[in-house]
């Protein structure tokens, strides 16, 4: 089966697994297009401004629902290329860096177990796809705990809790970025952005009243 076809499959598996019926059908004809007419027209008409699939996420606020809004995004990435430029290319690992949350007044830092799966699934989720695409079982790819508990997943994550321990960075379960300072109750809070690869850190400083704003971060 051709890998254009392969990532209309799953992608419809993904919508149809999580409810989303009106893009799930226009998915569905997305296929019929290809199989009948080797037409990709129809498909290009799916991504666009606000409302258009672009916006769409198929996965909860969660850990498996960040394996499975990444899955989604790096598969509309391959269709939208091979639409538009009918070529394949291998899928790009995302840059590894982990979003972590720091007091400026006591310098306590942490890093949310969401926070740590998403910086998971972006590292790992590209090799994954270029390897499943090529394969009959291919919508394997649609399981994400299967995806979560890889064997070269599970080093990464026990690497990855090494390097936030090396780093004085405690993980934590909550779904919600910190709004205040559990150790000593501060709202002076920073976002630093933490390189796995170079072990270094890029501060983004934030007023807890405009970020509160911004949705799913504080509740």
């Amino acid at each position: 089966m051709f890998i254009y076809r392969k990532c209309l499959v799953i992608l419809h598996s993904l919508l149809t697994q999580s409810g989303n019926s009106h893009w799930a059908n226009w998915i569905t004809r997305d296929i019929y297009e290809w199989d009948t007419e080797q037409s990709t027209s129809h498909h290009k008409s799916v991504f666009g401004g606000m409302g258009s699939i672009n916006d769409q996420a198929i996965g909860p606020i969660s850990e498996i629902g960040c394996w499975q809004n990444t899955l989604f995004d790096c598969l509309k990435s391959i269709s939208w290329q091979y639409a538009h430029n009918w070529e394949i290319s291998n899928t790009k690992a995302i840059p590894s860096i982990l979003n972590t949350t720091v007091c400026k007044d006591c310098g306590y830092q942490e890093a949310t177990s969401i926070d740590m799966e998403w910086y998971l699934a972006r590292k790992n989720l590209p090799s994954m796809i270029n390897l499943y695409l090529g394969r009959e079982n291919f919508m394997e790819l649609t399981n994400a705990k299967l995806l979560m508990q890889s064997k070269i997943v599970a080093i990464d994550r026990e690497e990855l809790i090494k390097t936030l321990g090396d780093n004085n960075i405690t993980i934590t379960k909550s779904r919600n970025r910190m709004s205040v300072c559990p150790n000593c109750q501060s709202k002076q809070l920073s976002f630093k952005d933490l390189d796995t690869r170079k072990r270094e850190h890029h501060d983004a400083t934030y007023s807890i009243s405009w970020w509160s704003k911004l949705r799913g971060i504080f509740k």
